[in-house]
C-alpha cells in the first residue's frame, strides 16, 4: 500500500500500468533455525499457511505431550501421536514408490544428467528413510502408551521421561517430513505499478512478488484485481482495461 501511496504523491496526475516481470530462482526448501520456512510456493491460496498450521500442531504435540500430568490425558495425548504418525505412512509409501519410479524413467533415459540422477536417488532414500522412521516412532509412542495400562503400574514419570527422549527424533523427522509436503518454488512473479511517460521518479515500483512453479493466465488476472481496486481507491489512473 505504502507503494500506491508513494506513486500518488510523486506523480498526481499519472497514467500508470500494472506491469509483470518473473525470474527463476534457485531451487530449494529451507527453515531457519528460528523456524521461518523460505523457498515455498505461495500463490495467497493459503495452502502454504494451512500445510505451516500442520507443522507447527504436530510439533507442539510432540513437545507437550511428556508435560501432561494426568495418566487419562496423557493417554488421549499419546493416542493422537500415535495417529498422526499411522496418517504419514500412506503418504510416504506412495512416495517411496513414486520416487523409484521416476528414479528408474530417469536411470534408463540417456539424455539425464548425472545431478539429476544423483536427486533422483537421494528422494528415493530419502522416502525410504522417512518411511522407517514414521514406523519407528508409531512403535515408540504405542510402547508408551501400553505402559498407561493401570495393570503394569508403570511409573508415570518414567514414562514422561521417555516421551521427553523421543521428542527431539520426532521433530526432527516433522521437519523432514514436512519439506515432502512442501513445494519448492522455481520462479518469483514480480507485480510493479509504471509510469506511462517514465517522466518522473520513481519510474516503476514493485509492489507484490509471488513465488511459484507453474501458474494459469486466470490466476494472473485474479492476481492483479485487487491491485487495480487499490489503484481506483486512491486516484490513480490505470492505463488499459479493466479485466
Amino acid at each position: 500500500m505504502a507503494a500506491f501511496d508513494q506513486l500518488k504523491k510523486a506523480n498526481p496526475d499519472g497514467r500508470f500500468w500494472v506491469k509483470l516481470d518473473a525470474t527463476d530462482l534457485k531451487e530449494g526448501l529451507m527453515e531457519s533455525v528460528s523456524g521461518v520456512w523460505n523457498g515455498d510456493v505461495d500463490l495467497s491460496d493459503r495452502r502454504l499457511q494451512e500445510l505451516r498450521r500442520a507443522y507447527d500442531s504436530r510439533k507442539r504435540l510432540v513437545g507437550s505431550v511428556a508435560g501432561v500430568q494426568n495418566r487419562n490425558s496423557l493417554e488421549v495425548e499419546l493416542r493422537k501421536c500415535v495417529d498422526s504418525f499411522d496418517d504419514d505412512i500412506p503418504f510416504l509409501d506412495e512416495g517411496f514408490w513414486l520416487s523409484v519410479e521416476d528414479y528408474r524413467k530417469k536411470f534408463d533415459s540417456r539424455s539425464t544428467s548425472d545431478e539429476n540422477l544423483k536427486n533422483a536417488n537421494w528422494n528415493v532414500v530419502e522416502f525410504q528413510t522417512l518411511l522407517q522412521q514414521a514406523q519407528q516412532l508409531k512403535g515408540a509412542y504405542e510402547e508408551q502408551l501400553g505402559y498407561l495400562n493401570p495393570a503394569l503400574r508403570h511409573d508415570l514419570q518414567a514414562i514422561r521421561t521417555s516421551l521427553r527422549g523421543l521428542a527431539a527424533d520426532a521433530k526432527s523427522y516433522l521437519r523432514n517430513l514436512f519439506k515432502k509436503k512442501r513445494v519448492a518454488a522455481t520462479h518469483v512473479l514480480v507485480l510493479m505499478l509504471s509510469d506511462e511517460r517514465r517522466s518522473k521518479k520513481p519510474y516503476a515500483l514493485p509492489i507484490r512478488y509471488v513465488p511459484y512453479r507453474s501458474l494459469k493466465d486466470q490466476y494472473i488476472r485474479d492476481l492483479t484485481k485487487d491491485v487495480k481496486v487499490a489503484m481506483q481507491e486512491r486516484g490513480l489512473k490505470i492505463v488499459g482495461r479493466m479485466i
